[in-house]
């Protein structure tokens, strides 16, 4: 009895009260019926709870009404992929907020990066039962910290304002590492040309074939050829001056995006002449500074300190050099991890939202801190990591140490030979034998400490500016 009369039992059915109101729904309690718990409180135990099972009077209840292997089970049915379902359709921009650069003043109360795991189990259908509990608190304490009416009523998503008006902004063309782009697909990221007259860089939509092969990354070469297939995305074909886009149904122009302004972006340039590297860029005192580096050298917290520093931006993730040894311009944006982008809370800096199919990527656009114009070549860095308690340190490069890591890091090496086919292998050799040959290459160490990111941002601008 002094269960049945313990609090929880209103309180429970005032929530769900409330909750089903909220959904235009009355509900109804059968089995908290006065009658029938008088009759259950009456009954011995032995009636209750026999041969091993609980609920037998209620199982005896439905005997022939029910199929046995629904009737005498013992266990729940499993209501996960239902749960999941729901989650995924109805609280989709809770999930991508709290899992992308802005996640609010959830972070303040939660271990970030455990709910985004959850998240991530969610999304690829693995999330067991306390994970799913997990994130479905987290979308109701977000929910609630933004002032919803109610977690299980998801809200439309407040846009900024400034990226708004960017995005309702079709120029007919729109520029990026100086060239004129005129593109079927909306790319916000570029920024907008004056005037309507010929394009260097078309981009158009069209029908391709997937293929063929394994896995979910293919391409092919032939001369002034490249084709590439993303099993997420879509087909591309990349010719001189013309890029042929065609996305699966159902892609978003958002998630087009990301390998159209990487990796088919870059074989553009390539085709047109320019030598292309992974890397970042930034302009330190009118000098253009290249950071480039294997995963985890620091090349973005190294980029966006030296931004934070006063430093425009030149270009993210492809730096573009001519023959004339200057930096092309990319577009004012950059990708980020979200703790990175998080911490980057310049007033001026745009936080897009983020791309539910890649949440482990924030794109920030930063158009006060771009640098417009062709900048001169001053500095390659190699970055690298270096063990506690070394301090960091700019080394030169030999020529002969210069050009493997020239073509290293040279955006079109992750291909492999069969992209540098015909005259564009040759012409590629020569351009990075003369970026070897410059000395403009040097090793940058690094020390882990975040706290000492300052010293190599001090370093830098010291062998920069001692190079100009």
């Amino acid at each position: 009895m002094a269960t049945l009369t313990a609090p929880r039992y209103p309180t429970t059915l005032e929530v769900l009260d409330r909750a089903a109101t909220l959904c235009g729904i009355e509900p109804r309690y059968p089995f908290l019926e006065r009658r029938l718990i008088e009759h259950c409180v009456a009954q011995p135990a032995a009636a209750k709870f026999h041969d091993g099972m609980t609920r037998a009077l209620l199982r005896d209840a439905v005997r022939g009404l029910l199929p046995d292997e629904v009737r005498l089970r013992t266990s729940k049915t499993n209501f996960t992929p239902n749960v999941r379902a729901r989650m995924l359709t109805s609280w989709g921009d809770n999930l991508n907020r709290i899992a992308g650069c802005n996640p609010g003043r959830i972070g303040d109360y939660v271990d970030l990066a455990v709910i985004r795991e959850g998240i991530q189990r969610l999304r690829a259908g693995e999330p067991d039962q306390p994970a799913l509990l997990q994130t479905m608190r987290a979308v109701v304490l977000d929910e609630w910290l933004r002032g919803g009416s109610s977690a299980l009523a998801p809200r439309p998503r407040q846009k900024d304002p400034r990226m708004s008006a960017l995005q309702s902004l079709r120029p007919a063309l729109r520029t990026a590492y100086g060239l004129a782009v005129r593109s079927d697909i909306d790319l916000p990221e570029l920024e907008p040309l004056p005037g309507d007259g010929a394009a260097d860089l078309t981009v158009r939509r069209g029908a391709l074939p997937e293929l063929p092969g394994e896995g979910g990354f293919r391409t092919r070469f032939a001369p002034e050829r490249a084709e590439l297939w993303w099993q997420t995305v879509g087909t591309f074909r990349v010719e001189p001056g013309l890029v042929t886009a065609s996305p699966h149904a159902g892609v978003s122009e958002d998630l087009v995006a990301y390998p159209l302004l990487g990796s088919v972006l870059a074989l553009a340039l390539e085709q047109l002449g320019l030598f292309t590297i992974h890397a970042s860029a930034v302009s330190v005192g009118g000098h253009g500074v290249v950071m480039m580096g294997d995963k985890g050298a620091g090349k973005s917290t190294t980029a966006t300190a030296m931004i934070r520093a006063g430093h425009p931006l030149i270009a993210d993730d492809i730096v573009a050099v001519d023959e004339g040894f200057r930096l092309r311009p990319g577009f004012p944006q950059v990708k980020l991890s979200p703790a990175a982008a998080a911490a980057f809370d310049a007033p001026d800096a745009v936080h897009r939202p983020t791309v539910p199919e890649v949440p482990e990527k924030c794109r920030v656009l930063l158009p006060e801190r771009f640098a417009r114009g062709a900048t001169p070549l001053k500095r390659i860095y190699r970055l690298e990591r270096a063990p506690a308690g070394t301090e960091p340190a700019v080394i030169s490069v030999s020529p002969i140490e210069a050009l493997p890591l020239a073509l290293r890091f040279a955006y079109v090496t992750r291909f492999g030979a069969e992209a540098l086919n015909g005259a564009a292998g040759a012409r590629h050799l020569r351009q990075a034998a003369a970026i070897a040959a410059s000395g403009v290459l040097h090793r940058v160490i690094v020390p882990h400490a975040l706290d000492r990111l300052p010293e190599v941002v001090a370093l830098i601008e010291r062998d920069a500016g001692a190079a100009a």
